[in-house]
Formats: C-alpha cells, structure tokens, sequence
C-alpha cells in the first residue's frame, strides 16, 4: 500500500502506519496519537476514511507536537478571551493552571485539537476549564501557524 501512494503521491504522506491507524476507531485498534482532522478525511464505508489533501495546514496535526509546544511554554501568560491572564505548569499528562485549582488532561487537548480552529469557547464548552483551554490552543505560540 506505501508504495503505491508512494507511487501515486510522492512523498506527501510520511507516516503511513499512525495515520492511517487514526484512520479508524479506536475500538477497532485505531489510535488517539495523531488527530486527522474531519476536514481532511471522508467517510468512505462504514470504518473506512480517505485523507483530503489539504496543502496549507497539511493533513493531521500531532498531539505530541503541540504538546511540546505546551511544554515548552510552562510559566509563560496566557490571555483569556475576555483579557484575564494567567500561566500554567506541565506535570505528567496535565496542565495546572495558576487562577483556579482546575487542571486541563492532555486527553482534553487532543479533543480540543479535533475542533480546531476556533472562534470562540462555545464548542469547548463541554470540556474541563473551556477558557483556558480555549487560550492555551488558540495562541499563536502553541497555533504556530497549523490552524
């Protein structure tokens, strides 16, 4: 199959086994590693997805990767969408934030990531501390440009 799309695409692809592992459920022995978005796949039958091309943004967007880039940023400001600062630390798989005893699970970022990108805190509103997620996911230090 790899060499196939190899064949037929070049090398636009350049992780045939985890993206394509995203490509089903999770249920069915798919993963939760790279997060394709729904606007660069299509249902083709029941468990079976094409990816969309997509040239600006590229065709998934890695949790491991933007979660680097959370990292990397501990202690720095973030600004909520109605102006209130605050910072946050990394421990494990959590993000603690500085303005409430609330914490933000890794897990919640790779749903959030899935919804990307973002106006407002509305479809966040279900996940834990939207605000704050909603800033951390839609800083440009954290965006670089991907969505």
């Amino acid at each position: 199959m790899e060499e196939y799309i190899r064949k037929k695409c070049g090398d636009v692809w350049k992780d045939f086994g985890t993206v394509m592992a995203e490509m089903i459920s999770i249920a069915r022995g798919g993963n939760h590693f790279f997060i394709v978005l729904s606007k660069f796949r299509k249902r083709i039958s029941g468990e079976q997805y094409a990816l969309i091309k997509n040239e600006k943004q590229g065709n998934f967007i890695m949790i491991d990767k933007v979660w680097e880039r959370i990292t990397q940023c501990e202690g720095e400001t973030f600004t909520q969408i109605r102006g209130k600062g605050f910072t946050y630390m990394v421990k494990g798989n959590s993000v603690f934030l500085s303005a409430t005893e609330r914490s933000i699970s890794k897990n919640e970022f790779v749903k959030a990531l899935k919804l990307v990108p973002l106006k407002n805190t509305v479809p966040l509103q279900s996940f834990q501390a939207p605000s704050y997620l909603f800033a951390i996911v839609n800083d440009e230090r954290i965006r670089m440009s991907d969505w």
